[in-house]
């Protein structure tokens, strides 16, 4: 497997962790801490997939 393929597969590994944790929160939580935890993964997961994207992007201009 090579390292763009890597990426994508990380990345919808990514973006299913990032549905879950959404579907959590809009189920509702228990209480604030765990609503904090919540949004916290969801922004790292947002962030991540972010950076993942920009770098498929700087490789596909590269391969120009």
């Amino acid at each position: 497997m090579d390292g763009v393929n890597l990426i994508y597969k990380f990345q919808r590994e990514l973006k299913e962790r990032l549905s879950a944790v959404e579907e959590s929160i809009l189920q509702g939580v228990d209480n604030l801490e765990k609503y904090q935890y919540l949004i916290g993964q969801r922004k790292a997961y947002s962030e991540s997939l972010q950076e993942l994207s920009n770098l498929l992007k700087k490789g596909a201009n590269e391969d120009d």
